[in-house]
């Protein structure tokens, strides 16, 4: 009788009486199979929740089919998902079956495993006994090859050690087949890489433009890519100010430093500091923000900012990897940075040729190198040489065109002029340009 009432409440829609009428049934005889089974129904049904008195009910049944394998393995089955869903996850991997199910493994890395996930620990040696067992014994579909990829990325401990897994777990997809987290993260890394280097990660921007979901950052990469610095600075200005986050202000601020817009710079970088990032790249992104304050500030280079760009050189997060990432890591290019503001010149000529002639191709060095002999000889040759070739490795820049007028200014004036005047027109807030635009245009 009780069972009867029990299964018309269920279908009536009345859970909670009917739980109570097969507990009656189950006072009145504990190996009832037909009241276990009923309360098991209603779990499988969703009409009751996994908790501890499911999983009795689960455990009773498993006990009751000891000797009906078929039966017993599907309660099995269900009591592992009861588990799972109710989080016992320290009951789960003490089990004796579970590191020989594949089925379990493929079903736990299917609910635990989500992007931005923190891992409890339980969570942690779960996730990893059960991607072991299937790497090494089952063929794995393309979700579940991606879900063992996105743990694998959460606990990369290194950027390279990230980007390599992503590209790798990126390519066996397919171009087309990039997309969701790992396209979230292909675009954290190349916003790292930009910022770093100022050098497109060709294999990820590949990667990136090959996919069906572009949006304003692979537009914005091809640009980069493309060197169409002028289109990409006609897309930022379609942009609000809250679509700039983090990755897109990665190559957002490299053409803002690219176009000497350096107050925007600035305001983008202490923004873009405070965003979130993984923590495999966050070291590498914060050094790579650095930098480009550092050159932000030297570019603008008046009083506050030289003091700024001072504190910051002087400060612990501007360790030698900035250095390297500005492509001047050699070690007599600080000491030449330093004496060439004291006035040290012949120190600083004789170290900065040392420091170019370890990395010749740094326009960089080839900029101050340039500055310091102007400093001893505003007419001298091998500094308009050195200026013109670093135009050449870098493009327009408003400093290397006004020490180019600064070193032509005896030799032709209407060339110093048309310097000048393209300095003002890539930087027009640049003082000295502006003062020695204003002193040559006077002069009869």
């Amino acid at each position: 009788m009780y069972l009867f009432t029990a299964v018309i409440r269920s279908k009536k829609g009345d859970v909670e009486s009917a739980v109570q009428f097969y507990k009656k049934a189950i006072a009145i005889d504990e190996n009832k199979v037909a009241a276990w089974q009923g309360l098991a129904k209603l779990y499988e049904t969703g009409q009751i929740p996994a908790d501890d008195f499911v999983l009795d009910v689960l455990d009773k049944l498993i006990i009751l089919y000891k000797e009906s394998p078929d039966k017993r393995q599907s309660y099995m089955g269900m009591r592992d998902g009861a588990l799972l869903s109710s989080q016992n996850y320290e009951i789960i991997l003490q089990e004796e079956h579970f590191a020989n199910d594949i089925e379990l493994c493929k079903r736990i890395v299917r609910t635990l495993v989500m992007p931005k996930h923190v891992y409890s620990d339980v969570e942690y040696a779960l996730c990893e006994k059960c991607i072991g067992k299937m790497e090494a014994e089952a063929q794995l579909d393309s979700e579940l090859a991606s879900k063992c990829a996105m743990f694998r990325a959460s606990f990369a401990t290194s950027f390279v050690e990230l980007r390599d897994l992503l590209v790798d777990e990126a390519s066996r997809c397919g171009g087309s087949g990039v997309q969701g987290w790992i396209m979230e993260s292909l675009r954290c890394i190349q916003a790292v890489t930009l910022l770093c280097s100022r050098e497109v990660d060709m294999t990820v921007c590949d990667l990136l433009l090959a996919s069906p979901e572009r949006h304003f950052f692979e537009t914005l990469l091809e640009l980069i890519r493309d060197k169409k610095f002028e289109a990409a600075l006609d897309l930022l200005l379609t942009l609000s100010d809250h679509q700039l986050t983090w990755p897109l202000c990665g190559p957002a601020i490299v053409v803002w430093l690219k176009q000497e817009q350096y107050e925007r710079v600035l305001k983008l970088v202490d923004e873009a500091l405070l965003f979130e990032k993984d923590a495999a790249v966050e070291r590498a992104a914060r050094e790579g923000l650095l930098t480009v304050k550092a050159e932000a500030l030297d570019g603008i280079s008046d009083q506050p900012s030289r003091l700024a760009l001072h504190q910051l050189l002087e400060s612990e997060h501007f360790d030698n990897q900035i250095w390297i990432f500005l492509h001047i890591s050699v070690s007599h290019w600080p000491e030449a940075f330093c004496r060439l503001r004291k006035e040290k010149v012949a120190e600083a000529k004789e170290n900065a040729e040392k420091a170019l002639g370890r990395v010749a191709d740094s326009w960089r060095l080839m900029l101050l190198l340039a500055e310091i002999l102007i400093r001893i000889d505003r007419n001298d040759l091998n500094a308009t040489a050195l200026l013109l070739k670093a135009v050449k490795l870098n493009g327009p820049s408003s400093r290397i065109y006004y020490r180019l007028a600064e070193n032509l200014a005896d030799r032709s004036a209407s060339k110093a002029l048309g310097c000048l005047e393209m300095a003002t027109r890539m930087r027009p807030q640049h003082l000295e340009v502006i003062s020695a635009l204003f002193i040559f245009s006077s002069e009869p």
